[in-house]
């Protein structure tokens, strides 16, 4: 199968076509098309799930637990080139299969061991199918938290993107652990969500001619359904801000947020001020 051009992204035949093709690949069973209406979006929504090598190869995972910290910064020469002798061995197992499925869910970068790059929609419930493959598969797994990035076209601004992600975030798109991390979580990395956990996005990185949208940084995806009830959450946002509700929607997130003595405006990254983002996990999330 080839890849999906953007000529066809918002094709149905060309998505069912592409969900048959990946699960027929993932060796899964057919399984028909979903037509739940609540995951109907006015707005173009694409996510991107991160996925590091100790989720990726259980076994070696398992021997290196994220407490044990980098092997590179504990081990000596010869158990490091043990640990990458053992790493090869399960890398070329799980590799092939991530690969066989990049026309149906791309991998366009390499922030992390591996990025399931589902192809923007505003038909969602192609993009739970394909993330419901994707578990049903073994290739993400209820047992791990992913880092979660969805981009959403037709936000016009960083206010707007801010009552977004906010709202998503507490309607159990994140977790407190997810954003506690900025307690002990590399300058570099944090920074890379830019200010108050979005990003805008330039039309040339955006597709079926929009030209703003914004990408949302600090999600995460804890299980196959938690996702679902993400997507559904993100579906109804966006019909919430094509409509004349957004503004008293935006008011009371707003409110809730001055009551927990936030400020209202987009915050410094959470290297910058980790006691803001505490406290708002502390209070607001779920």
């Amino acid at each position: 199968m080839r890849s999906i051009p953007e000529s066809e992204l918002f094709d149905p035949h060309t998505r069912e076509e592409s969900v048959r093709w990946l699960r027929k690949t993932l060796a899964l069973p057919p399984k028909p098309i979903e037509a739940d209406p609540a995951l109907i979006s006015p707005l173009t929504v694409g996510i991107e799930i991160e996925e590091t090598w100790r989720q990726a190869l259980p076994a070696l995972g398992a021997q290196w637990p994220a407490e044990r910290g980098s092997p590179r910064n504990v081990l000596s020469a010869e158990e490091l080139t043990a640990f990458y002798t053992a790493y090869n061995v399960e890398d070329t197992v799980v590799q092939p299969v991530l690969s066989s499925i990049m026309p149906a869910i791309p991998s366009p970068s390499f922030d992390s061991y591996w990025e399931f790059s589902l192809y923007p929609s505003k038909d969602l419930n192609y993009t739970k199918m394909e993330a419901d493959s994707l578990f049903e598969a073994g290739l993400l797994k209820d047992v791990h938290e992913y880092p979660l990035h969805m981009t959403v076209a037709g936000i016009q601004n960083d206010r707007d993107a801010f009552t977004f992600v906010s709202a998503l975030e507490m309607s159990g798109a994140t977790t407190k652990e997810r954003l506690a991390r900025a307690a002990i979580a590399r300058a570099g990395a944090w920074a890379q969500k830019s200010i108050g956990g979005i990003r805008r996005r330039r039309p040339d990185e955006l597709s079926g001619g929009d030209t703003i949208g914004y990408e949302l940084r600090t999600l995460c995806v804890s299980s196959q359904e938690q996702l679902a009830r993400t997507l559904g959450k993100a579906a109804e946002l966006a019909t919430l801000y094509t409509s004349s509700d957004w503004k008293e929607f935006q008011t009371d997130v707003e409110q809730r947020q001055r009551s927990a003595g936030l400020q209202l405006a987009p915050w410094p990254k959470p290297h910058d001020d980790v006691a803001m983002w505490e406290r708002y996990s502390g209070q607001l999330i779920q």
